[in-house]
């Protein structure tokens, strides 16, 4: 089947100001801005270097990674945005309750773009969309163990100079037209260099 297109509300220009924070990674790796009022950790018990929820009772999350050994290789743009798409459903399919508490199926590859930091550099971005199971113990949030979610999720890839990428991983459940403003501004404020101040553009 030919995969459904995720709708991408229009960008709206956000000025980063009061409404946001900036976090600065404790080694100083990277800063990245995020709204005043969401939750973050850093002491996330995963690969996430940070995790930013829009409440503590999540329904969009943004966790920040980083990929060692990811090179850009010479890739032409869409062949790159075919490879992130490929390495999300193959994430997709791979996920089990056993090792990670939740299933995952329907995948849908929506819109693919690039778009730029505030300090000018790539941001490769997919959306798309799957179904998530949850089965998880001594949980009592929100989330009904065996219950379908439809989920929407967004990547944004950059890639550095040194064979690696950093990557800005988001997932909604029925709040990303809500948040999708703010995800992409979270994402153009990323900066490899966090001593340096910069504008995000719209």
């Amino acid at each position: 089947p030919i995969p459904t297109p995720t709708p991408i509300p229009a960008q709206t220009e956000i000025i980063s100001d009061s409404t946001f924070k900036t976090y600065t990674d404790d080694d100083n790796r990277f800063s990245i801005e995020y709204p005043d009022g969401w939750v973050f950790e850093d002491d996330t018990g995963s690969e996430a270097l940070a995790w930013f929820d829009d409440q503590y009772d999540w329904r969009t999350d943004v966790q920040v990674f980083w990929n060692e050994d990811d090179t850009h290789d010479n890739r032409y743009d869409s062949k790159l945005f075919r490879d992130i798409e490929q390495s999300q459903f193959e994430l997709c399919r791979d996920y089990t309750f056993a090792e990670w508490g939740r299933e995952c199926s329907d995948f849908r590859a929506g819109e693919s773009y690039t778009m730029y930091t505030s300090d000018n550099k790539k941001v490769y971005f997919v959306s798309m969309t799957y179904t998530i199971v949850w089965q998880m113990d001594d949980y009592d949030g929100w989330i009904i163990n065996g219950k379908e979610y439809d989920v929407v999720s967004t990547v944004g890839i950059i890639f550095t100079g040194d064979n690696s990428s950093w990557e800005i991983t988001t997932e909604s459940i029925g709040t990303y037209l809500e948040h999708a403003d703010e995800i992409r501004y979270m994402m153009k404020s990323f900066s490899m260099d966090p001593n340096t101040q910069k504008q995000v553009q719209p």
